[in-house]
């Protein structure tokens, strides 16, 4: 077997397999309302929906373990952006009056 067949191969599996270890949670969260939130290990922040997350899985991206995924309400996510964007109009607004 080539190396890029075995890469293939592997990959189709590792979908499938967690697609198939998903379902559950993935029902669960639909049924609940919850969003899919993750940190990986670059650093980087994912919200998915239920149904944004399995079409990515479907494509055979963000196959991470089931472990590493929280379910969380997404309005936590809205308050935490509208929180930051508060705090961003603050030191807006602080820079400009020290500009005049």
């Amino acid at each position: 077997m080539e190396a890029d067949e075995h890469n293939t191969t592997y990959h189709d599996n590792l979908r499938k397999s967690r697609i198939k270890e998903m379902k559950p949670l993935i029902n669960g969260a639909k049924e609940a309302g919850l969003w899919f939130h993750i940190h990986t290990f670059n650093g980087s922040e994912y919200w998915f929906s239920p149904d944004e997350l399995e079409a990515h899985q479907q494509e055979g991206r963000h196959l991470y373990s089931v472990v590493l995924w929280g379910m969380l309400d997404p309005n936590l996510k809205v308050k935490s952006l509208e929180k930051k964007i508060e705090l961003y109009q603050q030191q807006l607004e602080t820079f400009k009056a020290r500009i005049k």
